[in-house]
């Protein structure tokens, strides 16, 4: 008798339709002009809809650069994309820069102090650092004042340890006033006339974005468009590049009826009596809204005329001895979170009394299935931003631990195999954890149940699915003759 695997539904979720997104990509770059290049933003982890399935989606679209806003998103790009051409769109700070000339990261620069740091510090790393240069046509962001561009694009030029890839604004108003991105074009195009013909055939120039299409100029010298929101499925503009594609939507939130209820004329819902019902009405309330209370909170502290500095993302901890060898104090900011699901383990019987059992009950036949899971866990995985954590805490471990951490290319395997029995955090930075939570069986001692079941929570690491996990679990069970 087999155990029956279920994934109950959560309360709400987020579908991302990749095949849609796939369509859009493709109408996109059919839609653009034989010169121009499609460079797909995929910052803010591809704008919430998981940036490694993304870019792996555009990967087999034939898309091969991106745009990040800094070198930590394009480090995790890299590691997905080890071919492709990542640009940096935002500001990368001196202590990143060596990150971002391993990762072969093109680095924006707006002002010749940038390029001087730059320059430095790719001559000591013996590295030639790729760069493209912002220039501020009314952003007021990124970039050298248009006017002064003149100043920056000589010393790139001057500097042999950079390589000059591009040049780029970004406009302010694309979406609202045709008049001001017009101005802010011509701005542009002002400024990068001053680079000499010879050496501007080389670069890629690009304004325009999602929005800026709707004024997007055929003609050169530009030669490439970053492509944002549009291949997430937001609708063109009237008289746009892509006026006639209509692309689909490739993110929906879906939730559940917790309740439906009649409730008679006149009768307001919700806080603040949002709305009055205007006659007898049926409702329904779904299980998402104001969860914890964060929309009323910023409300009341907007209406206070309260504004923060720094607004934290739910709490941490304070714990010793997680990392081994390391015995000083040190801080950790999460930078990612791991997926998660819940998985439910059923087995139904004819039930009974406890007086005459069977062979095995099936809260034993349950308990013996935990057990091979726990002894069967999911395979480690390398990541990226496990191995930078290990490698800087490791140089504050103990001498042993110091040469397991500096040497991972060697250890990693070792880590891998003892994790699971170390348990805790370390093994959480490996791999797919299982932790089983919950288990029911009979309501009394003397009854065998009719039915027993087991929960168990996963947290899925980078790289495995709702699908793959749960595909491994019942390999792991149906194996071992349950």
């Amino acid at each position: 008798m087999n155990p029956a695997f279920s994934v109950p539904l959560p309360r709400a979720w987020a579908e991302i339709d990749l095949p849609a997104f796939e369509r859009n990509v493709v109408k996109i770059k059919a839609s653009l002009p034989a010169h121009v290049r499609y460079i797909s933003v995929v910052k803010a982890d591809g704008y919430g809809h998981g940036v490694a399935h993304i870019v792996e989606r555009l990967l087999q679209c034939g898309i091969d650069i991106f745009a990040v806003s800094n070198a930590r998103e394009g480090s995790d790009v890299r590691y997905i994309a080890p071919q492709a051409e990542i640009s940096i769109l935002g500001p990368t700070l001196p202590e990143e820069i060596p990150q971002a000339l391993a990762d072969d990261l093109t680095i924006a620069v707006s002002d010749t102090d940038e390029v001087r740091t730059l320059a430095r510090i790719a001559g000591t790393l013996k590295r030639r650092a790729r760069v493209n240069i912002a220039v501020d046509t009314g952003m007021g962001r990124m970039g050298i004042w248009h006017e002064q561009a003149e100043s920056v694009f000589s010393a790139v030029a001057d500097a042999p340890e950079l390589d000059w890839r591009g040049v780029f604004t970004h406009f302010s108003s694309a979406d609202s006033s045709p008049e001001y991105t017009a101005l802010q074009r011509s701005r542009f195009l002002a400024a990068i006339g001053k680079i000499p013909q010879a050496r501007r055939e080389g670069l890629t120039i690009h304004a325009d974005n999602s929005a800026g299409l709707e004024t997007f100029s055929r003609e050169r010298p530009f030669n490439a468009v970053r492509v944002g929101i549009l291949q997430y499925g937001w609708k063109p503009a009237p008289g746009s590049l892509f006026e006639k594609i209509s692309p689909e939507p490739v993110l929906s939130f879906r939730t559940r009826v917790g309740l439906v209820k009649n409730l008679p004329a006149g009768t307001p819902v919700s806080y603040n009596r949002t709305f009055t019902l205007k006659k007898d009405s049926r409702i329904a309330v779904l299980t998402a809204g104001y969860g914890d209370g964060i929309p009323t909170a910023c409300a009341w502290f907007r209406d206070q005329g309260i504004t923060f500095e720094v607004v934290l993302d739910e709490g941490g901890a304070v714990v010793e001895d997680v990392f081994p060898g390391v015995k000083g104090e040190s801080a950790m900011i999460g930078i990612c979170e791991k997926g998660y699901m819940d998985v439910e383990l059923s087995m139904n019987s004819n039930g009974g009394h406890a007086s005459t059992p069977p062979e095995h009950t099936i809260v034993g036949e349950l308990a013996r299935a935990v057990t091979t899971i726990e002894k069967h866990p999911f395979r480690g995985r390398k990541s990226k931003s496990v191995e930078m954590l290990f490698d800087e805490l490791g140089r504050y471990a103990d001498f042993g631990m110091k040469i397991i951490f500096s040497n991972m290319w060697l250890f990693r395997p070792f880590i891998s195999i003892i994790s699971p029995k170390l348990g805790g955090e370390i093994n959480a930075l490996m791999r797919t954890t299982c932790a089983v939570t919950c288990m029911e069986g009979s309501k009394a001692y003397n009854v065998l149940p009719p039915k027993a079941v087991i929960g168990m929570k996963l947290r899925l690491m980078q790289g495995d699915t709702v699908e793959s996990a749960l595909a491994y679990l019942k390999k792991i069970v149906n194996m071992n003759n349950f």
